[in-house]
């Protein structure tokens, strides 16, 4: 029998073997929980974990996606104990000891469970492979993972990995220089401030506005933000268009209430934070309409809405509604409105084109009632266009400038067994941001290309909105990227809210941040 002192001791080295945070170094290397019917890799749903053995259950997994390099190696400040599962077909590696337990990953397939001991703190470790087919799985209380630093200045991260995403960024400097950047997703409607042009941030507000799809914009000497009423921004719950006025810049909001307190106009809208301009005399933005049902997500026309710019922005009654163009899918969402070469107002649209050359819609605003679009004549090329842009005119240069994801066509080819098993479309091809120029709104060239990843899977930098400041370009990025809490969910999902600064856009040619997140796959056995 046992003595107390025998199995205090005992206590304290099962406390032990858990206690090591483990470091994992590897490619593609995700972190998940270990639970009952619980997603094995990331970017697959064919394998789920079946009820786990004792040892792992309650755990967290660091694991690659199949076909890739993955886990290679792991180290700890503290000894421990190392877990790691092979496919069942591998045999014992050696120096690794068989706990004669595995888990089911799927009705036919199980990982044999191993153990080692790690008593060589701060010592690297190496993972067995196995023999390709399904990479290793190491097991622990607690991972992470060892990444490379995201390009820019992190403001805000996601607070659970594989939860919510990070949308709608936003960036306002402010009549003093202070900056202000907002998104939704870190927890709920978050803003920032930053009093050093960027260099750090600090939360100004949270959740002081209940609006989705919003531009964050200064006009008159107040902070405004423009959206729909969306609470439950993850459900895709559309709702009226509205907005809210902030005279400490951003710390607190109007409430909106009514059609005299920021209730504009009923329905089922849809926006983004886009280019706004004022123009003869009214401030205008683009807007489209959803579909009738509360939760379809699908645009089915799209305009402009306007105000005097000197009225009263939180009434109803100051604001105008577009006709509405053309009736059914028009396959173009998110304007700019920009005042053209020759004077007149157009709205300049992201144009879902999937496949091939990719392209820009281009509406002409003829009075707050009246707009003219014909997808026979009005889509043009724009690199990028397939996804939501930021579109500005600047009178020092006098061209016009977006931030954009072009499309690289060798990369929409690249698969997995997994999510894109088909490649990837251009909508969803994020992972190179571009600057690009227009002298015309008619001929987009591409001036250079900011960052440039090879993993079209995972990373992603857009939604980029972007100022000018002096001969700056600052701009704040939705920015999905691997960081050392695992992967996230596929490119579109971001997990990061950045910050960037592009020095001497009009004259030198901007410096290309180059990222290899993505290895060789496998050969095959």
């Amino acid at each position: 029998m046992k003595t107390f002192l025998q199995l205090l001791l005992l206590g304290a080295c099962v406390v032990g073997l858990w206690a090591a945070s483990f470091e994992v170094e590897g490619t593609l290397v995700d972190i998940r929980p270990v639970t009952r019917g619980g997603d094995v890799f990331p970017q697959l749903k064919d394998y789920r974990y079946g009820k786990p053995p004792a040892l792992i259950d309650g755990l967290h997994s660091a694991v690659g996606l199949p076909g890739y390099p993955g886990v290679a190696a792991v180290r700890s400040a503290a000894a421990g104990e190392v877990l790691v599962g092979l496919p069942q077909d591998n045999p014992a590696p050696a120096g690794w000891e068989n706990t004669q337990q595995r888990v089911y990953v799927g009705q036919d397939t199980y990982y044999a469970i191993f153990r080692k001991a790690y008593d060589a703190a701060g010592q690297r470790l190496d993972i067995p492979q196995g023999d390709g087919k399904l990479p290793p799985i190491v097991f622990a209380k607690e991972l992470s993972v060892r990444t490379q630093e995201p390009p820019g200045v992190v403001i805000g991260r996601i607070e659970r990995m594989h939860s919510k995403m990070i949308t709608n960024p936003n960036l306002v400097i402010l009549p003093n220089g202070d900056y202000l950047a907002s998104a939704n997703g870190l927890n709920g409607f978050s803003i920032f401030i930053s009093k050093d042009k960027g260099q750090t941030w600090s939360l100004q507000s949270n959740n002081q506005v209940e609006l989705g799809f919003s531009r964050l914009f200064w006009h008159r000497g107040a902070l405004y933000i423009m959206g729909v009423k969306n609470p439950r921004e993850s459900t895709g719950d559309q709702g009226y268009l509205g907005i809210s006025r902030s005279d400490d810049a951003g710390k607190t909001w109007t409430p909106v209430t009514d059609e005299n307190s920021g209730v504009l106009m009923p329905g089922h809208y849809h926006t983004a934070p886009v280019s706004m301009v004022e123009y003869n005399g009214r401030i205008w933005r683009a807007m489209e309409l959803r579909g009738p049902k509360e939760k379809d997500m699908a645009v089915i026309a799209m305009g402009v809405v306007s105000a005097p710019a000197d009225a009263d922005l939180l009434k109803a009654k100051s604001w105008t509604l577009s006709q509405m163009l053309p009736e059914g899918k028009p396959d173009a969402i998110e304007g700019n409105v920009v005042v053209a070469p020759d004077g007149t107002l157009k709205n300049l649209l992201r144009y879902n084109a999937y496949e091939g050359p990719e392209k820009a819609a281009v509406m002409s605003v003829d009075s707050p009632q009246a707009v003219r679009f014909d997808a026979a004549t009005d889509v043009i090329d724009f690199p990028g266009g397939a996804k939501k842009f930021t579109l500005q005119y600047d009178p020092v240069s006098k061209l016009y400038w977006a931030i954009t994801n072009p499309a690289n066509h060798d990369e929409a080819s690249l698969s997995h067994p997994g999510r894109f098993a088909q490649g990837v479309h251009n909508g969803l091809l994020r992972n190179r941001m571009a600057l690009i120029s227009s002298p015309d709104l008619k001929t987009w060239t591409v001036k250079d290309w900011l960052i440039v990843s090879d993993n079209p899977f995972f990373d992603g930098f857009q939604y980029v909105d972007w100022k000018i400041d002096g001969d700056d370009i600052v701009a704040v990025s939705r920015t999905a990227f691997g960081e050392p809490r695992g992967l996230p969910v596929r490119q579109h999902d971001a997990n990061l809210l950045t910050f960037h600064r592009f020095k001497n856009f009009r004259t030198e040619k901007i410096p290309t941040i180059e990222l290899h997140t993505l290895p060789k796959p496998l050969a095959q056995p």
